[in-house]
C-alpha cells in the first residue's frame, strides 16, 4: 500500500512537472503573440533562450567580473530577461548617477524577494523595503540619529574606547582577528542603537545578531530560492518536492523576531530604572513617551534599529578585513602611515577622530579601503517604478537595475593601476591631481544612499588609524621558514569579505602596547 501511494506521488508530481512546462510554453507563445510593440529598442545584452531568457548564463559568484566582461561585448548598459524579469547592468558611473541619483523619482524601488522579504520579513528594513512613506520615516528617524557629524559627536569616545578594546584583544589573541572585528563592529552599533555594551568574550547579542544578519544574507542570495521567481509556488502543498525553503525562512524568520525584540526590550527595562545610556531606541522611545507610542511608531523604532545593525556591522566588517589584508600584502604603507601620525601626534599618543582633517595620507588609506575592497561589488539593486526611455533605449516598469561599482572602482580609465593599494592616488601633488573619490559610488545613490554612512567613515578610519599607530602586520612564516602569501579573493554575494588569509599581528612597540592596553581600561 505504501509503495502503491509513493507511486501515485510520484506519477502526481512527474504529471505537475509536465503541465507547468506546458502552461509555461503556451504563455510565452502567446505573450510574444500579443507582446506590444516596443517604444524604444532594449539596450543589448547577451542573447538568451525562449522562456528562461539569460537565467542560465546569469552568473552565480562574481557577478561583478562577468558584468565588467559583459561589457566590453555590450557597451555601458547592458539588458538581461531573466524568465521574464527585466533586469539592466550598469557598467558606467555616470550611467549610475543619470538614472539612479538624477531619476531617482524613477529609480528607488527595490526588487521583491519573497524568501527574504515576505516569509522572513525582512523587507521592513530598509535596504529590502519598497519606496514609499514607510520608508522615508525609517529613513528619517536613522538620518536624524547618525546622519551628520553633529549627531554622531555623542558617540565618539564609546567608538574610540570600543576600537581600544580591540587592539586590546588582537593583541591577547592574534589568530582570531576576523571574531574580533564582528565583535567590533557589533559593539559599536550596537551600542549606538541601543545603548548596550558588550561583554567581554563572546557575547551572547553579538551572537544572535550575527546569526540574524547571516541568515538575511543568505536569503538574499541571487539564485538560491526558485520562489523568488515564481512566488507562486508558495502555494503547492507541503508534501511537494522542493520546498526546503519554507524550513529556512521559518528558522531565519524565528532569529530574526528575537533579535528584533530581545535588545529593544532591554532598552525598555533600562529605562524603566532611569539607567538606559542615550541611543537610537531610547532617544525615540523618550521623545514619544509610552503614553504616545503607537504600535506603528513602536514598529519603525524596531525596524529602524535592526536595519542600522544590518546596514553597518556587516559591511564595517568587510572592510576592517580589507584594512588589514593590505596592510599584511603592502608594509610599506604602514611606514608612511606611522610617520604622519607620529610627526602629527608625537610619540606616546592615539589617534582620535577629532585628528582625522590632520592626518591625510590616513584618510588616503581610507578611502583606498574603501576603493580596492569590494564590500558591496554590485550595490544593491534598485528598480524602476514606470517606464522609461534612456540615451534611446527603453527600460521598462519593474526593472531591475544593478550598478557595477566593483566595474566603477577598479576602471583603470578611472584609477591608474586599480588592482594595486596605493593610497597616493587621493593625495595632492605638484605633479599629480587627486583620482576620483571612491565615496561617489560605494555608499549608493539618490533616496536610497545609505543612511549610516557618516557612522561607517568614522568607524573604519579609527580602526585604520589606531591600528597603524600601535600594531605591526606583517606576513605570516610557516614552521619550515617560508613565507605564506595572501591571496586577493572576495567571497559572497550581496556583502563580500575577504577570504581568510594568513598574517602576523604584534604590537608595534612596548611603549604603544602598555599605551593601548591603559587605554582599553577605559570604560564606555
Amino acid at each position: 500500500m505504501f509503495t502503491s501511494l509513493m507511486m501515485s506521488i510520484v506519477t502526481v508530481t512527474h504529471n505537475w512537472l509536465w503541465l507547468a512546462g506546458a502552461c509555461a510554453v503556451v504563455l510565452y507563445a502567446v505573450r510574444q503573440l500579443l507582446r506590444p510593440k516596443l517604444p524604444a529598442p532594449l539596450p543589448p545584452g547577451p542573447k538568451g533562450l525562449p522562456i528562461v531568457g539569460n537565467v542560465l548564463q546569469w552568473p552565480k559568484e562574481k557577478s561583478w567580473e562577468v558584468f565588467t566582461e559583459w561589457g566590453q561585448t555590450y557597451g555601458d548598459i547592458i539588458y538581461a530577461n531573466l524568465f521574464g524579469q527585466h533586469a539592466v547592468i550598469l557598467n558606467d558611473p555616470i550611467l549610475a548617477v543619470e538614472l539612479l541619483d538624477r531619476k531617482s523619482s524613477v529609480y528607488s524601488d527595490r526588487p521583491m524577494l519573497y524568501v527574504a522579504g515576505e516569509l522572513a520579513e525582512y523587507k521592513h528594513t530598509i535596504t529590502l523595503m519598497q519606496y514609499g512613506k514607510p520608508m522615508r520615516q525609517q529613513r528619517d528617524l536613522i538620518t536624524r540619529a547618525i546622519g551628520s557629524k553633529a549627531s554622531l559627536a555623542v558617540y565618539k569616545h564609546m567608538q574610540e574606547v570600543q576600537v581600544h578594546h580591540f587592539i586590546r584583544d588582537v593583541l591577547d589573541e592574534p589568530g582570531q582577528l576576523t571574531e574580533h572585528t564582528r565583535k567590533l563592529a557589533g559593539a559599536i552599533i550596537l551600542s549606538i542603537a541601543y545603548g548596550y555594551q558588550v561583554k567581554a568574550g563572546q557575547d551572547e547579542l553579538v551572537t544572535l545578531a550575527n546569526e540574524a544578519m547571516h541568515g538575511f544574507g543568505a536569503a538574499t542570495t541571487p539564485g538560491r530560492f526558485i520562489v523568488d521567481v515564481f512566488p507562486s509556488i508558495d502555494c503547492l502543498p507541503s508534501w511537494f518536492p522542493g520546498l526546503k525553503y519554507r524550513q529556512v525562512a521559518a528558522d531565519m524568520l524565528k532569529t530574526q523576531h528575537t533579535f528584533l525584540n530581545k535588545p529593544y526590550n532591554y532598552v525598555q527595562d533600562q529605562l524603566r530604572a532611569g539607567t538606559a545610556p542615550p541611543s537610537f531606541v531610547s532617544t525615540h522611545i523618550a521623545h514619544k513617551g509610552t503614553e504616545e507610542m503607537t504600535p506603528e511608531y513602536e514598529h519603525l523604532v524596531k525596524w529602524g534599529a535592526l536595519t542600522m545593525f544590518g546596514g553597518g556591522s556587516d559591511t564595517s566588517v568587510s572592510s576592517f578585513q580589507t584594512f588589514f589584508l593590505a596592510m599584511t600584502l603592502y608594509p610599506d604603507v604602514q611606514v608612511k602611515a606611522r610617520e604622519e601620525i607620529d610627526a602629527v601626534l608625537g610619540p606616546g599618543h592615539l589617534p582620535r577622530i577629532d585628528d582625522r582633517t590632520r592626518l591625510p595620507y590616513v584618510e588616503a588609506i581610507y578611502l583606498e579601503v574603501l576603493r580596492w575592497g569590494q564590500v558591496v561589488p554590485q550595490g544593491v539593486a534598485h528598480v524602476s517604478q514606470e517606464d522609461d526611455i534612456h540615451r534611446g533605449y527603453f527600460i521598462p516598469k519593474g526593472t531591475i537595475v544593478v550598478p557595477n561599482i566593483w566595474k566603477y572602482t577598479h576602471d583603470p580609465n578611472t584609477y591608474s593601476n586599480p588592482m594595486s593599494f596605493k593610497p597616493e592616488r587621493f593625495l595632492k601633488s605638484d605633479n599629480h591631481e587627486p583620482e576620483v573619490d571612491p565615496r561617489e559610488f560605494v555608499f549608493g545613490y539618490g533616496r536610497r544612499v545609505c543612511p549610516g554612512r557618516q557612522l561607517a567613515e568614522q568607524s573604519v578610519w579609527l580602526l585604520c588609524a589606531t591600528s597603524l599607530a600601535t600594531l605591526s602586520v606583517l606576513k605570516k612564516t610557516s614552521n619550515d621558514g617560508r613565507i605564506l602569501e595572501p591571496t586577493v579573493e572576495y567571497v559572497g554575494h550581496l556583502i563580500t569579505h575577504p577570504k581568510d588569509f594568513p598574517c602576523q599581528i604584534k604590537a608595534r612597540s612596548q611603549q604603544m602596547e602598555d599605551l593601548i592596553r591603559h587605554a582599553a581600561q577605559d570604560l564606555i
